[in-house]
């Protein structure tokens, strides 16, 4: 079988050794202290950066399938533009996506609320 990949997203060099379309699934969970009902920085917070970076890697990597989550806040961030952004720039990618907020507790560690995003490549659908 194959091997799992792991990046380390403030490594972005390490995409270099890896095929556009080998992986199976990629993870996109990026911090959410910038979307955060109690901090809501978004742009202003340096760690929404993260978000971009992981973007880059998903368009280099062209993984078959993504997985995203982060904070329920998320979708309401700037009247719902920074959803309206990630939504647009996976699609850009030729994925088609979904998206909801859900309980996590069978999705993640945490027993409270998430936004997921999921998304299969256009040509694996």
């Amino acid at each position: 079988g194959r091997r799992p990949y792991q990046i380390d997203i403030m490594q972005l060099h390490q995409i270099a050794a890896v095929t556009a379309g080998q992986w199976d699934v990629a993870s996109l969970s990026f911090p959410c202290q910038p979307w955060s009902f109690l901090s809501a920085r978004g742009w202003a917070d340096a760690r929404s950066n993260v978000l971009l970076s992981g973007l880059i890697v998903l368009a280099v990597v062209a993984p078959r399938t993504i997985v995203m989550e982060n904070v329920p806040n998320i979708t309401q961030m700037l009247g719902g533009k920074v959803l309206d952004f990630i939504r647009q720039a996976v699609r850009r990618m030729c994925y088609g996506t979904v998206d909801e907020v859900r309980q996590a507790q069978r999705h993640h560690p945490l027993k409270q609320s998430r936004w997921f995003l999921w998304g299969v490549r256009a040509d694996v659908a």
